[in-house]
């Protein structure tokens, strides 16, 4: 289940209150594969977002998925993510939104730019945008993007992304993209722009082969403290690891001008709360449906577990660096929502 080694002791409340942590939702809109044509109607997302802000979650996040079903992880799809959180932007209060995360290799930055820009105003300046290089071979290729010039044009759209948002006009002669007296309208609300966080860590699920990660560990964070205003840890990213790279952000971000106590740390995960969510057999039906790997597997990197176990592996998040946690329900479910704010959220809330 959701365990590491040497797991320590449920702590009580009141010694958790060491951590002070936000919590966010990621929207469930799975749709195709394993999910077939049940998709969520946006009657359904009204009450769904409704119901969480009224709990406390302070934070709507949306995943990013072209293809049906994404091998070797997914075995489902997801509606698109500007698209939906433009839709739930007039049921929300005064939670924010967010993508978590967006695949910007995918998209040409100048119209993403028009995009964020656009949302960040409708949603009066609660906009969060995660971006990602995309993992998929198959949704590379179909997006035309070569899988050996993914980085570069990954680090040239998200830094062309962030000047469009804070220069009047922009020239810009890249490797992919060449602007010349470029002016964006509208302009977003946040100054200098919305925050833009950096996905990366884990690898266990998303691909065929993992990748030894003390090759690739200080490239990736050292992008990350560059270019982002906070990193999102992928699904897969085990505590222990999480902790690792939280130490590696608080050397590298100093030389960026940065700090790690205005750096965004958060994490996404799917959780299932067997004896609230339902039993181990829905557990095992419902992530048929979501995932392509086995059920052994994915109760490695995933957090499926009984209530106590859930609660210990999210002190463990705490304890790691995360200050923001995003559950993925697996499926429209309320009760892993009910059990979060019940049981979690008050313990890391003042």
């Amino acid at each position: 289940m959701v365990t590491e080694n040497h797991m320590r002791p449920l702590h009580n409340r009141r010694l958790e209150q060491d951590y002070i942590l936000s919590f966010g939702v990621s929207l469930p809109t799975f749709c195709g594969g394993g999910f077939g044509d049940s998709y969520i109607s946006l009657q359904e997302l009204r009450d769904f977002v409704t119901f969480a802000e009224q709990l406390g979650f302070s934070h709507f996040w949306h995943v990013d998925r072209l293809m049906g079903v994404a091998p070797p992880a997914y075995n489902t799809s997801w509606y698109e993510p500007m698209t939906t959180l433009a839709a739930i932007t007039p049921f929300l209060k005064n939670a924010r939104i967010g993508t978590a995360v967006i695949n910007i290799t995918y998209r040409n930055p100048v119209v993403f730019a028009k995009q964020v820009a656009s949302l960040d105003r409708l949603s009066g300046g609660r906009l969060i945008v995660g971006v990602g290089q995309g993992w998929n071979k198959a949704e590379l290729a179909a997006s035309n993007v070569s899988d050996k010039d993914r980085v570069r044009r990954f680090e040239e759209a998200t830094l062309l992304l962030r000047r469009l948002l804070t220069e009047k006009r922009v020239n810009h002669s890249g490797e992919f993209w060449r602007l010349e007296d470029f002016y964006l309208e509208p302009r977003p609300i946040q100054q200098p722009c919305p925050p833009i966080l950096i996905a990366g860590g884990g690898n266990g699920i998303h691909f065929e082969k993992a990748v030894p990660r003390d090759i690739v560990d200080e490239r990736v964070f050292r992008r990350v403290a560059r270019l982002g205003d906070g990193w999102i840890a992928r699904t897969d990213t085990n505590p222990s690891d999480i902790r690792k790279y939280v130490k590696m952000l608080d050397s590298l971000l100093p030389e960026y001008g940065k700090s790690l106590k205005n750096f965004m740390i958060a994490h996404q995960n799917f959780v299932f709360v067997i004896g609230r969510s339902g039993s181990e057999f829905d557990a095992r039906e419902r992530l048929r449906k979501l995932s392509k790997r086995t059920y052994d597997e994915v109760v490695q990197r995933y957090i499926i577990g009984k209530p106590d176990e859930v609660s210990r592996r999210i002190r463990m998040e705490a304890e790691a660096g995360v200050r923001h946690f995003i559950v993925m329900p697996i499926g429209i479910d309320y009760e892993v929502l009910q059990f979060f704010a019940d049981e979690i959220m008050p313990a890391y809330t003042r």
